[in-house]
């Protein structure tokens, strides 16, 4: 059942967001940006493999760190509803 919040917590939980934001906090990445870093990552490595500069058997462990951090930022994305994402990972598991 829903319950709602008073008017101070309001206020408190606002404070708290506005210290973090001055405190350098920054706000975790949402679906659209967490597929687009992901996909941006997996094209510099497909554009690597196409060239002939690397091979998805044996990527280097600068590339590999990365298509595992794609591979993680896709299942944020698709774990948040992101269709995009979704298929994005259907697609790469499924090569």
């Amino acid at each position: 059942m829903w319950s709602p919040i008073s008017l101070p917590a309001i206020l408190e939980l606002g404070q708290d967001f506005i210290e973090f934001l001055k405190g350098g906090g920054e706000l975790p990445l949402g679906p659209r940006d967490l597929f687009e870093k992901a996909r941006g990552n997996y094209e510099s490595i497909k554009s690597k493999v196409e060239r002939g500069s690397a091979s998805w058997g044996s990527l280097s462990k600068v590339a590999a760190k990365k298509m595992s951090d794609a591979i993680q930022m896709l299942k944020e994305a698709s774990a948040q509803g992101h269709a995009h994402a979704q298929l994005f990972l259907g697609f790469i598991f499924g090569k």
